[in-house]
């Protein structure tokens, strides 16, 4: 299709993500910034739920000027919080509207808004009849949302930017990683211990026997990443990492978002669950080496390698268990230490 004309009238633009974690808003990275993109000299405002952390993962980058919230548990929740996402809508006069869902209550607080140039996806009837072409059609309905963004973008005919997938990092943030572990032996291995579901979780006792045999190889620092529940894996890795000479481990079980991607940034390898950090990873440009026993790899980014079960299927019930310690620090040895 021929590229966009410019909004026909004045005011900034809104980009709709509603989906609620940090990893699926690093899925969605690469079309923010080309929507971004389309609209140089016009304010863009993300509109997106808290458990995002979206205010900290754009905190240092341009494409995003501001982030609002919308509170499906209690504001905007029910036939009052359709009408308040109206209302607060309404309050911001925007121009235009992309909508990186399918959803129908989106698209109609959207239209009832009246903001005047509506993009939805169109994977829906409803969402076509609320919204301007391109639409995606039905048939991709249920396909898997980094799929439904790239061609939303595609058929917008959105221009390419210049490491479009990428976190960007605060540079006073990247200095104090520095400054804060200067020193501390290299290679620096993040070390994914945090999971949202329990079948998706390596365990303690595996990754505490996988950095130790990973450190008998070579000094190394290893940075522990999840959240306050996994604070706990740190006794039983130091547990194991006792003897091993020069090797480090820090935890950044309490870091906020932001310090999170400067460190990670700062980082030689990702190694862990399948979790936003690991999504993190790839979107500043490091290795991850994705431990998939449990779900199907992620095929988005090529610095995601999946780590599978060598005897055979992925499972819920056991497939994690099947990724053996030994085994991967004997297959990521020479990866991490003599290539870097």
């Amino acid at each position: 299709m021929p590229s966009l004309a410019p909004p026909g009238q004045d005011g900034p633009i809104m980009i709709l993500q509603p989906l609620p974690g940090v990893g699926d808003m690093v899925w969605h990275l690469p079309a923010i910034h080309r929507l971004a993109a389309l609209h140089p000299d016009r304010e863009k405002v993300l509109l997106t739920k808290q458990r995002s952390r979206a205010d900290e993962l754009f905190a240092a980058d341009p494409a995003i000027d501001r982030v609002i919230w919308v509170d499906r548990a209690e504001k905007h929740a029910g036939p009052g919080g359709f009408r308040a996402l109206i209302n607060d809508l309404r309050q911001e006069g925007f121009a235009r509207s992309y909508q990186l869902h399918h959803s129908s209550r989106y698209a109609g607080a959207i239209a009832g808004a009246g903001i005047p140039e509506r993009f939805a996806y169109g994977t829906t009837a409803v969402t076509r009849w609320l919204s301007q072409p391109p639409h995606l059609g039905t048939a991709m309905r249920r396909d898997h949302p980094i799929d439904l963004a790239n061609q939303f973008i595609e058929l917008l005919d959105a221009p390419p930017v210049d490491h479009a997938d990428q976190l960007r990092v605060s540079p006073e943030l990247a200095n104090q990683v520095q400054q804060n572990f200067a020193g501390f032996p290299k290679p620096w291995i993040a070390i994914g211990v945090g999971s949202s579901e329990a079948f998706k979780q390596w365990g303690a006792e595996r990754f505490a026997s996988f950095v130790a045999a990973l450190a008998a190889k070579q000094p190394a620092t290893f940075f522990l990443l999840g959240g306050p529940g996994e604070a706990a894996f740190q006794l039983v890795i130091e547990a194991a990492l006792t003897g091993s000479g020069a090797s480090r481990l820090v935890a950044g079980f309490e870091w906020p978002i932001s310090h999170i991607i400067a460190a990670q940034a700062a980082m030689d390898a990702y190694v862990g669950n399948d979790t936003a950090f690991l999504n993190i990873s790839a979107a500043v440009g490091v290795q991850a080496f994705g431990l998939f026993g449990a779900t199907e790899p992620l095929r988005y980014s090529p610095l995601i390698e999946a780590i599978m079960p060598e005897d055979g299927p992925i499972s819920c019930e056991d497939g994690m268990a099947r990724i053996h310690p030994a085994k991967l620090a004997d297959q990521l040895s020479e990866r991490l230490f003599n290539h870097r």
